[in-house]
């Protein structure tokens, strides 16, 4: 076991592992008591003149009267107590005097171990002594100012100020101004042959679309005042008529022609003539919007809607393969309406609507799972 404790600290409460040393598979060993014959917990730290131990032979180890709750050993004794030998089988836990923890000389770590008592494999421990202010560790010579080190004279004054300007807000630097707009363009340099403001213009020309595009164009300068976005947002290009324009032939009819045999399609007018199909598209009559408006009704006789909606009610595979919509509702019919007999132990079987066949049979365990189903759509 390896810990981590702050230098100085009190009230430090410690859990160990005992291994039961005739266990195969690494189980604790329990029953382990401040009593037990031959238990020994030694520790030492470094500059110590030796170890310290506290053992049951000398009645130095106590009993923790409450888990969890540290109180101040006797003077010259340690506390211990098996934390539950059930739910933790091995596992203790393990009070020291505060002294272990102090903050003097090079004391940077407590090492321990547990050991004697009949079946408990020999358990060594080590809490590493740490300092916020300094680290882990913290050997007493990072108390000492840089300048008094021996390898002080590596740090001059010019990396000094290096250092200090770390801590400096940008704002407040000396070459603050080389964050500029044309500076930071300028720095990015080369950008796939040409430098960023090319490539802008390039970009600015490109989204133009214009069909003779010249040199000029395409490695000009990027003018935020006419090529950005929003400048183009505003220009006259973006009005509709120009852009319609601009998109030329279409399938050897005019964009208006198209939008006429869109608006064609759309209504299914059953004899469409060539006026139909190559005529303007006119938004006052022709949009969806005005389609929508109350007009004329538009039906079909009652045989094709009688055989388009039987078509789809028997669509092969319409639901799950093998399975079609009509079939589907038939079975969802008779478990959310059918009569139902078999509960609560099953087989659970759900009626047709003239209670003639069983739809559903279900097998069902003992708390009303499905395990296995039989269907019957015809």
């Amino acid at each position: 076991m390896k810990e981590i404790v702050e230098r100085g600290a009190t009230g430090v409460i410690l859990h160990l592992f005992l291994p039961d040393s005739g266990s195969v598979s690494g189980a604790g060993r329990t029953g382990v008591s401040p009593s037990s014959s031959g238990l020994v917990i030694a520790l030492i730290r470094p500059g110590d003149p030796g170890p310290a131990a506290y053992s049951a032979s000398a009645g130095t180890i106590e009993s923790i009267v409450t888990l969890g709750t540290w109180i101040s050993p006797t003077e010259g004794r340690c506390r211990w107590r098996e934390i539950d030998a059930g739910l933790l089988p091995g596992w203790y836990e393990l009070q020291l005097p505060n002294a272990w923890f102090d903050a003097t000389g090079d004391r940077r770590s407590v090492a321990g171990m547990v050991w004697g008592p009949a079946g408990v494999v020999p358990t060594p421990f080590q809490i590493q002594l740490c300092d916020p202010a300094r680290g882990v560790g913290s050997p007493s010579r990072l108390d000492a100012a840089i300048s008094s080190r021996a390898d002080a004279a590596a740090y001059t004054s010019v990396r000094a100020q290096r250092l200090d300007l770390l801590d400096t807000p940008i704002s407040s630097r000396g070459d603050a101004t080389a964050a500029t707009q044309a500076t930071l363009l300028s720095r990015l340099g080369p950008f796939s042959g040409g430098t960023l403001n090319s490539v802008f213009g390039f970009l600015r020309a490109a989204l133009r679309k214009d069909a003779g595009l010249t040199p000029g164009d395409v490695q000009g300068s990027f003018d935020n005042v006419t090529d950005s976005l929003e400048a183009r947002a505003e220009a006259a290009v973006s009005q509709q008529g120009e852009v319609l324009d601009r998109l030329g032939p279409f399938s050897g009819g005019t964009l208006n022609s198209v939008f006429g045999f869109l608006r064609a399609a759309l209504r299914k007018d059953a004899g469409l003539t060539p006026g139909d199909v190559q005529g303007s598209f006119d938004n006052a009559t022709d949009s969806l919007e005005a389609l929508a408006q109350p007009g004329p009704a538009l039906s079909l006789p009652e045989g094709e809607r009688l055989a388009i909606a039987h078509a789809l009610l028997d669509l092969v595979d319409g639901v799950e393969t093998g399975e079609t919509p009509r079939e589907t509702l038939r079975l969802l019919r008779a478990v959310c309406v059918g009569k139902s007999t078999g509960f609560p132990n099953g087989p659970v079987a759900f009626r047709d609507r003239a209670d003639s066949k069983n739809r559903v049979v279900a097998t069902v365990d003992g708390d009303g799972n499905r395990q296995a189903i039989a269907t019957d759509a015809t």
